[in-house]
């Protein structure tokens, strides 16, 4: 006599898909092994969608820093930043010459601030909970190396201009000092030493958590003995 079964493959794909998923039902009339291969496909289901639920979490309360603008154009129509120079440094005589009308817009619409101290600027950009943005060279940035907060370089370089240091032609040793500078730049002994005494120590580190993905090469131990499970 011929028994139909009451199950086919296609019940025994769906279960399994559903227990992978947590929404699975095993009949009460199953045998004891049956209730053990449950078991097993249930923690390790479990297992998996742990697994992927903190990494899911992990990727939703991870954050990013956007640069809220690029250039003097967009800080001034599309933030509420104000800037901040320093008395007497060139970025403030960039806006009180008013160079280009940018500037002259920036001073217009007062959103343009001078400061008399560079710690009275940098405690006023860190502190204060009004938004904003520091005009400040690079070079003279790294060369003081005083930090108070994380500030991020936003956008591009808004202007660019020649550092040099001048020797009078009268005076005596200058042509050995010329001399020994351009030897120092050949071997690259000066750009050791600004590497090492000025830009190493200006760099402020931000320590950022980034989630990598879950890879095969992780889980590929899990899968083949959930696979086996199954086929028991």
């Amino acid at each position: 006599m011929r028994k139909n079964l009451k199950t086919d493959l296609r019940d025994h794909l769906f279960y399994n898909f559903g227990m992978i998923c947590g929404q699975s039902y095993f009949p009460k009339n199953s045998n004891k092994s049956s209730r053990m291969v449950e078991l097993w496909l249930g923690l390790f289901s479990c297992l998996i969608r742990t697994a992927f639920g903190a990494l899911l979490i992990s990727y939703m309360s991870q954050t990013i820093f956007i640069p809220p603008f690029q250039d003097l154009n967009s800080l001034l129509d599309e933030t509420t930043y104000d800037i901040l120079t320093l008395n007497g440094s060139l970025p403030y005589y960039l806006f009180d010459q008013k160079i280009f009308s940018i500037y002259e817009k920036a001073s217009r619409l007062k959103r343009y601030i001078v400061m008399n101290s560079i710690e009275e600027m940098y405690k006023t950009i860190c502190l204060s909970e009004k938004l904003y943005a520091l005009y400040e060279s690079e070079d003279v940035k790294m060369a003081r190396g005083i930090y108070f907060c994380r500030l991020n370089p936003v956008g591009f370089s808004l202007f660019s201009s020649w550092i040099i240091s001048g020797l009078s032609l009268n005076f005596k040793y200058k042509r050995s000092i010329d001399i020994g500078l351009l030897r120092l730049y050949e071997v690259g002994i000066m750009d050791l030493l600004k590497y090492r005494w000025i830009k190493s120590k200006s760099k402020e580190k931000e320590l950022i958590k980034i989630s990598e993905p879950i890879i095969l090469e992780q889980i590929y131990l899990i899968l083949l003995i959930f696979g086996d499970i199954i086929v028991m």
